[in-house]
């Protein structure tokens, strides 16, 4: 009954983003049709046990079985078996504190809302094809592309992912990242002889904690990237490469890609791979005319915070942020509802009307943290005093000020309690942000 529940969850609330961006219906109850494939209909609760769904890199959904749920236990031996085929679903938070060694041919699906972190002593996945005769391959699919779905993070004080002599890794969606350490290669991937890494949706990064002395990718010769995109919402960012040399990085074969400045396809020069470095790279279009919209998020100096991590929602469609950016190509003429949210940050929407390929006016975003009413990139007193004006009604606070005062205690209306929230921040003794 419990599993039941879960997919009917997953296919009432979930899959709303799927079928706004992967173009996938709910047809009543919980019966699902893909346009790819007008013919294909699942109806969820039909899935027996093992089942489960995901969407395959043309977005349709697909069912595997005999599908174990990912713990600590069931990968304490190994993920996967050496020689065959098997599947793992990761549901709600799970963190794994030791490195994930990769046998046979794994296929991981990232449920919606779940997020993975493995934590391993010296790389976060492994791939030790060197004491295989069978190609070693792990395959990340997400059930929905957007804001809901599925993450994995991959680390360790060296590299996120060590490849000996071989292994591949496929991302077909899922937010992705491999995040290198401080010691060793500090890399996001350390290719050690052969190995592959191929992207082909979802939102992939490969990045160091240190990226001045880390990279997002270290290579060898004989190893092979291919970089793509299948969906509008995909973005790849990689920190930088241990060398710049042409040829071992491509993007995949019919795509372009974009930093919001230089366009990339096919086999990319050493020079390129420069340039790309650090830059986010999302599906380019060369039709239509493009609208621009800024993003600021209004942090404290030196935070980490970064614009990167927003996305801007137009009328249930997600679309990644470019260095702070979104680009909307080919969006048709009408009145529209724009909303950037981003980690930790509160909310804001927009209603914006587009006439000739253009906005009316124009639209920028300022998001401010919780607590921070007058968007000064604290939560203090003047927050306290405007908050507790606005109770008073000597001084009403506007649509997105009384927002982030709500936010502070997280209750949906302004009161007392969100005095008390942002004192206990400056206090230090449960900080907001």
């Amino acid at each position: 009954m419990k599993s039941f529940i879960r997919r009917l969850t997953a296919a009432a609330l979930g899959l709303a983003m799927i079928c706004a961006v992967s173009s996938a219906e709910m047809l009543g109850g919980s019966l699902i049709r893909t346009s790819a494939d007008p013919e294909q209909t699942i109806d969820v609760r039909s899935l027996g046990e093992g089942q489960e769904y995901y969407l395959d890199i043309d977005g349709k959904i697909k069912i595997a079985d005999d599908v174990r749920p990912l713990t600590a236990d069931a990968v304490q031996d190994g993920f996967g078996y050496p020689g065959t085929t098997s599947w793992y679903i990761v549901e709600g938070e799970l963190t794994l504190d030791d490195r994930l060694s990769v046998f046979g041919n794994v296929n991981l699906i990232l449920a919606d809302g779940a997020d993975l972190t493995i934590n391993g002593m010296y790389r976060g996945l492994y791939f030790a094809q060197s004491y295989f005769s069978e190609p070693l391959t792990l395959t990340i699919y997400a059930q929905s592309y957007g804001s809901n779905m599925g993450k994995m993070t991959a680390t360790s004080p060296f590299d996120g992912v060590t490849y000996s002599e071989g292994g591949t890794i496929v991302v077909n969606g899922g937010d992705v990242t491999l995040l290198g350490g401080t010691q060793g290669y500090e890399a996001g991937i350390a290719f050690s002889g052969s190995g592959n890494l191929i992207v082909n949706g979802g939102k992939f990064k490969a990045v160091s904690k240190d990226e001045s002395s880390g990279c997002g990718i270290h290579y060898t010769e004989n190893c092979s990237v291919t970089l793509g995109c299948s969906f509008p919402t995909d973005s790849i960012k990689i920190a930088n490469f241990s060398a710049y040399e042409d040829g071992i990085v491509t993007v995949k074969a019919g795509q372009i890609l974009t930093d919001g400045t230089n366009t990339y396809s096919g086999a990319l020069t050493g020079t390129q791979l420069q340039t790309l470095s650090g830059k986010t790279l999302v599906p380019y279009k060369d039709t239509g005319d493009d609208i621009t919209i800024d993003v600021s998020l209004i942090a404290p100096e030196g935070s980490a915070l970064s614009a990167e991590t927003a996305t801007l929602t137009v009328d249930g469609v997600d679309y990644a942020s470019q260095d702070g950016k979104f680009t909307l190509t080919d969006l048709p003429d009408g009145d529209y509802d724009m909303t950037v949210s981003a980690e930790k940050f509160v909310s804001r929407t927009y209603s914006a009307t587009v006439s000739g390929g253009k906005l009316t006016e124009d639209v920028s975003f300022e998001l401010h943290l919780p607590g921070d009413v007058d968007g000064n990139a604290k939560a203090d007193l003047s927050d306290i005093s405007a908050i507790k004006k606005h109770l008073k009604k000597t001084a009403l606070l506007g649509e997105y000020e009384t927002a982030c005062a709500m936010a502070a205690d997280g209750d949906q209306k302004i009161t007392t309690g969100d005095v008390t929230a942002i004192k206990a921040h400056l206090k230090g003794t449960r900080k907001l942000w």
